[in-house]
């Protein structure tokens, strides 16, 4: 028998934000909780998520994964503006890319080339930090922090907390 999903409203719009658990979370304060475990720690695959999340394993998620990666990369193209600024930004400066990253979502990574454009890649699946903590600027190859420029690629932990 096949078991259906049915996201609430606030599940489904942490899914459309790149919240690839939010079947197992109901409010703000789960997400958050559910976010601290998961992205300051290395997991290896979906079977550590579940054990982590105390939530019992099947491996229709392996698939499911699979399937949300190659939707990922089918619909979504780098905007060639973008490309040309980092290239430009690459031939004057040491570049960094700091992402609360889900382990998940690592293959992204290499698929979309990140690593011939930074010359550092640090996520907090990696480095056992998410932003905004000081400790991942700290993390970064660089010695001082004068005259860096910051791209952030969320809205909600690199403005608004910051701020």
């Amino acid at each position: 028998m096949k078991r259906a999903y049915f996201l609430t409203g606030f599940q489904k719009e942490m899914y459309l934000k790149g919240f690839p658990y939010s079947i197992f979370i109901n409010n703000i304060e789960e997400l958050n909780l559910v976010k601290d475990k998961l992205l300051c720690r290395q997991i290896l695959n979906n079977k550590d998520v579940f054990d982590i999340l105390s939530v019992p394993y099947n491996s229709v998620w392996d698939r499911i994964t699979e399937e949300y990666i190659s939707l990922f990369m089918k619909n979504h193209q780098f905007n060639e503006n973008i490309i040309n600024m980092l290239s430009k930004l690459k031939e004057n400066a040491r570049l960094c890319l700091v992402s609360n990253l889900y382990s998940v979502y690592k293959p992204l990574i290499s698929m979309l080339s990140f690593d011939s454009y930074f010359d550092q890649i640090l996520l907090s699946c990696d480095i056992m930090e998410r932003k905004p903590s000081l400790k991942v600027l700290k993390k970064t190859k660089y010695e001082t922090y004068e005259n860096r420029i910051f791209i952030g690629d969320n809205w909600h932990s690199d403005l608004i907390i910051p701020n």
